[in-house]
Order: structure tokens, then C-alpha cells, then sequence
């Protein structure tokens, strides 16, 4: 029921950010599918329907351009807005951006437009291909530095070797990405200050932050997804708090609580010095 919920609130969503001839292509393929949608549980069979149709999307003023193949990361980012859940996770002109995880650029090349400098990184090669063909075609080039590597190589998904080299292979990498370091990242960017931290990197956010993490001191908000499977949760909770942050679990339906009970939910941080948040 509660996916249900959501679908219906993203289609709500959708109605006012997404171009009307999209939409309704959309809600096309959602009918032509619903056998294998109601027997899957998912939207992908409907989201496949929109490979290779130009979606156009109008979010805090700014337009993107996607291949309907990004549709489904879109919907999170934009309608349901997943990074932005909370008051005091906006991006303003000016901020510097690290966008951790960023598929196909639908976080980055959003923040770009309303002029903050970013660096995206991506350990998938044909997400990292995609996320450049996509910042060109959006014209904002001159404003993100995408990076291809992997960050936080000792928790999540691809920090087993044998996982990893199934993940290139799915994709036809002929090489592993090379292994990031995030106070590497920031000093080759210049970054003295990060005002957004977003990651999405499938359960690399526990090495990422709980390892070699000096440079937090050097960030103000960070919004992630958190997987169960890889960590712990509350210790990440209590490390953050310890580094200063005010901190929020927040579920699928983007409602603030107290434990994820989902294999998955999102985490916010600030830092009491950056602003007050009282939620």
C-alpha cells in the first residue's frame, strides 16, 4: 500500500515538472504494462517503454533534458525529492557540490543550473559516459567536474572483488574503476568547503564517512541514501553527531523517523553552525 502511495504522489508530482507530451507517454506505458507491474512491483517495465524519448523537466525554475532512460532516477530527485527533503537542504548560487553516486547527473546537473559548483563521481563506466553526454547536453560543462572512481571501496555492494568485477562486467568494462579518496577528490577541486554532500553509493557511505574522515570537518549538509546491509546505522548516527551535525533518518515516503525499518531510507545532516533546523 505504501508503494502504492508513493506512485501515486510521484505521478502527482511528475504533472507539474515533467513536459506534457512525456507524461503522457508515460502514463501510456504505466497501462501497457500493468500485468508485468502488478506481478514485478515496479514501474520498470513502464520506465524501459521511455528509452530513447527526450523528457524535459522544470524544477526550481531550471529545465533538464534526459533520456526517458533516467526517468525513474528523475522521478526521486525531482518530484519526490528525496534530496531535499528537509528545510535547510537547498542548493543556492555559489555553493560547492559533491555529488557521490550520481548516475545519470539528475542531482548534479539540478544543483549546476542553480549555480553551484560540483564534483560528480561515478564508479559505473556507462553511468559516468552518460553523466558527461547529459552535462553537455544541459550546457553545464564549465560547472561540473566529472570523475570516474570509485569512493569507499571497503563497505557496500562493489567492496567485494568478485561483485565488483560482475558489476564491470555487466556494463563491458574492461577495467575496475580507480579507488577515490574523498580528501584526494576534495584537494585536487580546490574544495576548502563542501555546502552539499549527496551520495548514493550503495553502501559505500559507511566506509566513505566512518574511514579517513578528517575532512568532514570541511562539510555542512550531507543528504545520502543508507543501506541496512553494510553498517550500522546508529553508529554512523552517533559519528555524525559527534562531528557536530544535527541528524535525521527520513523513510522512503520522505517522513522524518525514529529507526528505517526498509532495507534502505535516507539520512540528512547539518551542522548547527550552518543553520537552525528544528524538525
Amino acid at each position: 500500500m505504501e508503494k502504492i502511495k508513493r506512485l501515486i504522489n510521484e505521478l502527482v508530482a511528475l504533472v507539474f515538472i515533467l513536459d506534457s507530451r512525456s507524461y503522457f507517454k508515460f502514463l501510456g506505458a504505466i497501462f501497457t504494462s500493468l500485468p508485468s507491474m502488478l506481478r514485478k512491483r515496479n514501474l520498470s517495465d513502464a520506465h524501459q517503454k521511455m528509452w530513447g524519448h527526450q523528457c524535459v523537466f522544470n524544477v526550481y525554475g531550471q529545465k533538464m533534458i534526459l533520456d526517458g532512460y533516467w526517468l525513474g532516477y528523475a522521478a526521486e530527485v525531482y518530484a519526490r525529492k528525496v534530496y531535499f527533503a528537509l528545510p535547510g537542504f537547498e542548493i543556492r548560487d555559489g555553493m560547492n557540490v559533491v555529488d557521490a553516486g550520481p548516475a545519470g547527473g539528475e542531482f548534479a546537473i539540478l544543483a549546476a543550473k542553480l549555480g553551484a559548483r560540483v564534483v560528480a563521481i561515478e564508479a559505473a563506466r556507462d553511468s559516468f559516459e552518460a553523466l558527461r553526454a547529459n552535462v553537455e547536453q544541459n550546457g553545464v560543462a564549465d560547472k561540473i567536474s566529472a570523475l570516474w572512481g570509485l569512493v569507499g571501496e571497503r563497505s557496500g555492494i562493489l567492496s567485494d572483488p568478485l561483485q565488483l568485477l560482475e558489476f564491470n562486467a555487466q556494463f563491458h568494462n574492461e577495467k575496475n574503476p580507480p579507488v577515490l579518496k574523498m580528501r584526494e577528490v576534495l584537494a585536487n577541486a580546490k574544495m576548502d568547503r563542501v555546502d552539499f554532500l549527496k551520495m548514493d553509493i550503495e553502501g559505500s557511505e559507511y566506509d566513505v564517512l566512518e574511514r579517513d574522515n578528517e575532512w568532514l570537518g570541511r562539510v555542512d549538509r550531507i543528504a545520502m541514501e543508507i543501506e541496512q546491509n553494510y553498517g550500522s546505522i546508529p553508529g554512523m548516527l552517533k559519528m555524525l553527531k559527534d562531528k557536530g551535525f544535527k541528524v535525521w533518518l527520513v523513510n522512503n515516503s520522505q517522513k522524518v523517523v525514529p529507526v528505517i525499518t526498509t532495507s534502505s531510507g535516507y539520512l540528512f545532516a547539518i551542522r548547527s553552525s550552518v543553520i537552525p533546523v528544528d524538525k
